[in-house]
């Protein structure tokens, strides 16, 4: 949000100082209508944030106000909220005109003042570029009383007698800097000139020049201040980080590891030239990462599905240049990447407030050539604020996410490009997961834990480890595998190994299979796909299906810290489909493209397959007295142990139904689902992510854990039937601690859509929760 005390104008001399103390801590001190207090909080606010206390009273009495606030502090709402408490319903004219330097920022402040107005009767119109010129002209005729847009757009719409100004009460800029430049100054200013003499100004901005302060005085009667000292302008929830690339060309090979083995929600990259974001885009692309790009080249109709697919989570990297560094609200932001440093001061602090919204931490990690040495200095000293080298250890905690993850790469000194180590350390400290049994990563790493315990921590690797091995020969054939704890010499000679063995399985498989077709030409059947397809009595492969190349490969994909519910569902389907049964089952993921497909490519080594099914929003239940439904998506991945279709290819694939795996398929098939963190409650925060056990028909219906009788058995998975009670061992337990956080458990006859009742609600943490008395109330064997 906004900042606190004052702020230092001018480097040299004056320091100009806020000149409002008043602070109400409160938004049911504000004064504010019934029907917008209704709004701030479904919006999910519970109490103002520090420039909420102190911006919103002065807007509402009328005072033309400067407020300025670090990035991601709340500032659009400061306003919206100020804005709409002094709108008159009655009036259907325009009376708030509110101005952003971007479509997307105008378009986001618009869906702002939309949620927070919905109990007002409020009509608000963005009016941008991109968009039916004779629809809004339309629309402002009918009556809008807030106008939201770009200055280009409203001057038009203002010159076409369309947008009348003569009852607009209060105009404000966000970004005003930005507005204020020599970019929009001319334009702001012509609109200023048709507004009635007393309308009222409100700016709002992360940095505040002195030229800003100087231009505003020609419209503005005695502002109340609301300003930030500038060695406060970089957020403490922000960790900052330099790596020296000493040239321009090694800056791609230090990304590409960088996106290998860093933890991220989502990141932003930002390039200083839309040519750049393009080249980089074709070279990531080109090494198979993916990534979207986004500039001001591109039609508004491509920017407006490119955010949406970010805000979504559907696109987890975005290059960009500096038109999303301003204003633009992606909770799931965690880390930011100066691929270019910024041609100036203002537009780092910009950029880095993209992560870290609201209180939560981020990363902000800077490419340094020779040539920027100088810039990263002049901003380290402007802002008081101290960028590091990138350290060995870089521990990033989210704490909405759950556990820490703790990812230890030995970056190199003496200005050394990262790639040229060849060193890939990637650790989870997270006992959740580290202490399952048959962790396929615990087992290659040569980790033991307690069969019966669920809170040994996995033993991460020491720095002096890490220095030895950076310390080898830097090639190919010395590259040690820290994960595994071979060297490469001794892991090809197992790989050989073990793919000489599996040959010679495949061989002597075959030739059954080939002797047991002759003799029974019925027992085996060619599908549409050109695969055999096992019938009742075929030979199977009871092999144990643990090759080392793929549990190597599932190893590398567990250790990359995703999301506690895309670990889940990736152990999930390993666990379930080493089984070797011919059964049926659900896991539920919310995954990017690319990791889907690596975990489609392990799939396919286990005989199965995953694909995807559409997107479903169950409403959330139970629901305490007062409490409202609060929708969230999840995406629903299927695998089955006779076909492996092709791996999409593109991202909408992922969202193309498949085909039943066969007409008598049961409908009720029991059912592991991972909800994603896409649930928006309360403070717009990521929800705790949830696994659900329950049946397909009762998807519409659930929400946290229930555990219900399922027919996924040791039974029916080896196609003997029956439906009995789905067997909960300590592995299914401790999955189940590694992923929720919320329990639900219903008697033996389902929900209560099917007669049966809530027995217990569990609220426990994971660490803390008591799975004895879980087994305990559901009967279930060990």
């Amino acid at each position: 949000m906004k900042g606190e005390e004052s702020t230092l104008i001018d480097a040299s001399v004056d320091e100009i100082e806020s000149n409002w103390d008043q602070v109400v801590d409160s938004f049911d001190n504000m004064d504010l209508k019934p029907e917008l207090l209704r709004g701030i909080y479904a919006y999910g606010f519970e109490r103002p944030s520090a420039i909420q206390q102190r911006a919103i009273v002065p807007v509402v009495k009328g005072h033309d106000v400067i407020a300025q606030a670090q990035s991601g502090t709340g500032k659009t709402a400061t306003f919206s909220v100020s804005i709409l408490q002094r709108l008159d319903p009655e009036i259907k004219g325009t009376q708030a005109l509110i101005l952003a330097p971007t479509r997307e920022l105008a378009l986001q402040i618009h869906k702002v003042v939309v949620a927070l107005g919905d109990y007002m009767n409020v009509q608000s119109l963005a009016c941008v570029g991109g968009t039916n010129v004779r629809e809004d002209m339309a629309k402002l005729r009918d009556g809008i009383q807030v106008v939201v847009g770009t200055p280009g757009r409203a001057f038009d719409m203002i010159k076409r007698g369309a947008l009348r100004t003569d009852g607009i009460k209060i105009m404000c800029l966000d970004e005003a800097d930005e507005m204020l430049s020599q970019g929009f100054k001319d334009q702001i200013y012509e609109i200023f000139q048709l507004l009635p003499s007393d309308t009222q100004v409100a700016l709002f901005s992360a940095t505040m020049p002195a030229e800003v302060l100087e231009v505003s005085k020609k419209f503005m009667r005695d502002p109340v201040r609301i300003l930030v000292k500038k060695d406060e302008l970089t957020l403490e929830g922000i960790k900052q980080f330099y790596i020296a690339v000493e040239k321009e060309d090694w800056k791609l090979d230090t990304l590409c590891d960088l996106y290998e083995t860093i933890t991220i929600t989502q990141a932003v990259i930002f390039c200083n030239t839309r040519r750049k974001v393009d080249l980089l885009t074709d070279q990531m692309l080109g090494r198979e990462f993916t990534v979207s790009a986004m500039h001001g080249d591109m039609e508004q109709k491509q920017r407006e599905v490119l955010m949406k697919e970010f805000r979504t989570g559907s696109t987890r990297v975005l290059i960009t240049t500096d038109l999303l560094a301003r204003g633009i609200d992606v909770q799931q932001v965690s880390l930011v990447i100066n691929y270019d440093l910024p041609t100036n001061r203002e537009n780092y602090i910009h950029r880095i407030g993209r992560g870290g919204r609201f209180g939560r931490k981020g990363v902000a990690i800077n490419f340094v050539t020779t040539s920027d040495v100088a810039m990263l200095r002049d901003i380290e000293q402007f802002y008081n604020t101290q960028i590091d080298e990138m350290p060995l250890n870089v521990a990033y905690v989210d704490e909405d996410q759950g556990p820490q993850r703790i990812i230890e790469k030995y970056l190199g000194r003496n200005n050394s490009r990262v790639s040229d180590h060849r060193l890939r350390c990637i650790v989870t400290s997270s006992s959740r997961l580290a202490a399952l049994p048959s962790d396929p990563l615990a087992a290659v790493c040569g980790q033991t834990t307690e069969a019966s315990g669920l809170s040994q921590p996995m033993r991460t690797t020491s720095q002096s480890m890490l220095k030895s091995c950076a310390s080898e020969q830097k090639s190919e054939k010395s590259y040690i595998l820290l994960v595994v704890g071979l060297s490469v010499d001794e892991l090809k000679d197992k790989l050989k190994a073990e793919q000489a063995e599996e040959a010679r399985r495949k061989r002597e498989l075959k030739a059954a299979q080939e002797a047991e077709a002759a003799a029974n030409a019925s027992a085996s059947k060619v599908t549409s796909r050109g695969r055999l397809t096992p019938q009742a009595g075929a030979r199977k492969d009871t092999s144990p299906v643990k090759p080392l190349s793929s549990i190597l490969n599932l190893a590398k994909i567990m250790a990359t810290p995703h999301t506690p519910a895309q670990i889940g569902a990736l152990w999930t389907a390993y666990h379930l489909s080493r089984s070797g049964g011919t059964g049926r089952g659900y896991v539920c993921a919310s995954v990017p493209l690319d990791l889907y497909q690596k975990m489609a490519g392990i799939a396919e080594r286990y005989s199965t397959f995953i694909v995807p099914v559409p997107r479903l929003k169950p409403a959330m239940e139970p629901k305490t007295e007062g409490e409202e439904d609060t929708a969230y998506e999840f995406y629903f991945l299927q695998w089955n142990f006779h076909d492996v279709p092709p791996v999409p290819t593109a991202t909408e694939d992922i969202f193309t139904p498949p085909r039943p795996a066969s007409a008598g398929a049961n409908p009720k098939t029991s059912t592991i689902l991972f909800t994603p963190l896409q649930e928006y409650k309360m403070r717009a925060a990521f929800a705790t992510p949830y696994l659900v056990l329950t049946h397909y028909t009762d998807l519409a219906h659930s929400h946290g854990v229930v555990l219900l009788r399922g027919e996924i058995t040791p039974a029916s998975a080896s196609g003997g039937g029956g439906e009995g009670r789905y067997m909960l061992g300590q592995e299914d337990a401790q999955l189940l601690s590694m992923a929720a956080q919320k329990f639900y458990l219903w008697d033996g006859k389902g929900q209560a859509s099917e007669g049966g009742k809530l027995l217990k609600c569990f609220h426990e943490t994971p660490e803390d929760f008591k799975w004895e008395e879980l087994l305990k109330h559901a009967s279930w064997t060990n």
